[in-house]
Formats: C-alpha cells, sequence, structure tokens
C-alpha cells in the first residue's frame, strides 16, 4: 500500500487496521500520514495537536483507528504545500548585512531575498558591500 491507499482507508473505507497483511502494516506512517492530513485546512488545528502523540508514543495501530475516528468520511482533494526554498547566499554577504542592519541571521536572509528582488535594491547590496571594503571586481 502506498501513503495514498492509506489516506484513502481513513478518509473513505475506514476498515478495521486487522483487515490489513502485516506487510501493509509495516507501511503505515504516522509521520507521512500527518504531514498529508494537515494540507486540509479543516483538520490541521487537530492534526496538530495529535501528531505529539502519534509520533514514537502510540502504536501505529492506534494511530489510524484514531484518524479513522475522527477525520470525517468523504473524499476530498487537498494542495500539496511545498516548503519553501531557502537561498543560500554568500557567508561574506550575510557577515555584511548582519552588521550593518544590526540583525540575526534569519532576518538577514530576509532582507537579501527583498534586496535581490529588484535592480534598486541590488544597487543598494552593492553600495553597502562597498562600505565594507569589497573590492569592486568581487561585486
Amino acid at each position: 500500500m502506498t501513503i495514498f491507499d492509506w489516506l484513502t482507508q481513513i478518509r473513505v473505507y475506514k476498515k478495521s487496521w486487522e483487515s490489513f497483511s502485516e506487510t501493509d502494516q509495516k507501511v503505515f506512517q504516522p509521520y507521512m500520514i500527518n504531514r498529508f492530513l494537515s494540507m486540509d485546512q479543516d483538520l490541521i488545528y487537530i492534526i496538530n495537536y495529535f501528531q505529539k502523540y502519534s509520533i514514537g508514543l502510540l502504536q501505529s495501530k492506534d494511530v489510524y483507528k484514531w484518524y479513522c475516528e475522527v477525520v470525517p468520511r468523504g473524499k476530498k482533494w487537498n494542495k500539496y504545500i511545498k516548503s519553501s526554498k531557502i537561498k543560500k547566499y554568500d557567508t561574506n554577504i550575510v557577515d555584511i548585512i548582519k552588521k550593518h542592519y544590526e540583525i540575526g541571521t534569519n532576518e538577514c536572509r530576509q532582507c537579501l531575498n527583498l534586496l535581490y528582488e529588484t535592480t534598486d535594491g541590488k544597487k543598494n547590496l552593492k553600495q553597502i558591500l562597498r562600505l565594507y571594503g569589497n573590492e569592486e571586481s568581487k561585486l
């Protein structure tokens, strides 16, 4: 069985855990089930609350039974939400921007994302780098 088969079982069929073969039961992964069910805006708070119990504390059998009881019956398509890609910047540039604006690393990355989006932002970035003694060829 695939993750999508398990999601269909939880949402539509709700068969008993014992009706699945031992190999199918071993394929059940609470982490992935949590991840896909949390894409449903109606379930996100329930899944978020329950995941601290579902991963590690409870057996897969109990997690499956709980989801079968809590998740409403019916097929539902939810758009998969991808994680945002974090752009990697040169560590020297990050250090200079952190020093210039007196901010942390995460804020610095957000700042660099904004600066790289526009031509004016790129010009401002070049000026800041010049202020801290970077050569024109490195810019």
